[in-house]
């Protein structure tokens, strides 16, 4: 009985021992998220992606738009932006209102806008004489083209050659023959406007300096049809009529090809005549600071106007103008390159 007794205990003992050496793993502890580490920013799981900057809609434009004309009312570049306005409103969500404000090549009106905020609802055109009054020194330094926020190209117009319909002078050649040997030939044009460039392509062109008569802007053609001044180049929308009544003859149109209403009329090109320079463009520009998303929002308004408004195009054909949207980046490398061009034309 002893000796069976102990036999259990010695089977109690083993089983024990082998318990003993079998060990049970407990699960693992979940892993915790280490500490973050001392920093003076939010760590940067927690940081949000910037949200993209909200472009204008037509919704949150409260004010007016003003349009400053560098120009008398009346004249080429005032006539061609009143009948672009006149489809461009229908676009815009407010009223739209064109003033003018001539003077000194377009200074008045520069000095006027940087009088406004910068917000985009005042704005101006930049003249196609803005290149050349910077190459000339019109400006005095008072600007550059970074001095604005160019919004976009919005149409070019060319210009012509004209005399009296009883000058004897015929042809472009003879013209060309009578300022070099007539120094009282007398040419009229409006200083520091566009016809001073073509004064000096035409000066360059002939190798002489012209007896150049000043005339107010808005009397060009009426100093011409009285026999004060001997020629005058002018655009050609201001000319057109006293060519068609016969007061005019035009000895030329610095345009690429002739135009199907005047087929007789020789391109200032194909007399060889041949400047980059004579390039005559018309833009929009703003205060410099006006928001991005307002200058992308107006040139968006102007493409839309020329791409939607089919009886525009007929409009400035019947002006003699074209229309040359460009979007903020081409009319801003258009117009410097046009810039660097008169530089080297007029200072080498």
């Amino acid at each position: 009985m002893k000796k069976f007794l102990a036999l259990i205990l010695a089977l109690c003992m083993v089983f024990a021992l082998c318990a003993c050496g079998q060990k049970t793993e407990a699960p693992a502890p979940a892993a915790k998220d280490p500490a973050p580490a001392a920093t003076d920013t939010a760590p940067a799981a927690t940081e949000k992606e910037p949200e993209p900057a909200k472009g204008i809609t037509d919704a949150d434009i409260k004010k007016d738009l003003t349009i400053i004309v560098p120009s008398g009312a009346g004249g080429a570049t005032d006539i061609a932006v009143r009948a672009f306005v006149e489809f461009f409103k229908d676009h815009w969500p407010t009223n739209v209102n064109v003033i003018n404000i001539g003077g000194a090549g377009g200074s008045a009106a520069y000095n006027e806008l940087k009088n406004y905020d910068n917000d985009g609802y005042t704005i101006t055109v930049a003249m196609a004489s803005y290149p050349m009054n910077l190459a000339i020194g019109t400006f005095a330094g008072q600007y550059t083209w970074d001095t604005w926020e160019p919004i976009c190209g919005l149409f070019s117009g060319y210009f012509s050659l004209c005399v009296r319909s009883d000058s004897k002078i015929q042809t472009f050649d003879e013209f060309v023959n009578e300022v070099k040997t007539n120094p009282n030939f007398k040419y009229g044009l409006y200083s520091n406007s566009p016809a001073t460039g073509i004064r000096l392509v035409l000066e360059d062109y002939t190798g002489v300096s012209f007896n150049a008569i000043d005339v107010a802007e808005d009397a060009k053609a009426t100093e011409l049809l009285a026999g004060r001044v001997d020629a005058v180049a002018d655009f050609f929308s201001q000319q057109n009529i006293y060519v068609k009544s016969g007061d005019f003859r035009c000895l030329g149109i610095f345009v690429g090809e002739r135009l199907a209403e005047f087929p007789d009329i020789p391109t200032m090109k194909e007399q060889g005549v041949d400047y980059d320079i004579t390039t005559q463009i018309m833009g929009l520009i703003a205060p410099q600071g006006t928001p991005q998303e307002m200058v992308e929002y107006i040139s968006q308004k102007v493409r839309e106007t020329y791409e939607q408004e089919e009886a525009l195009k007929p409009k400035y054909d019947e002006l003699y103008y074209e229309s040359l949207y460009m979007d903020s980046p081409e009319y801003t490398e258009f117009v410097q390159g046009l810039i660097d061009n008169y530089d080297k034309f007029i200072n080498g």
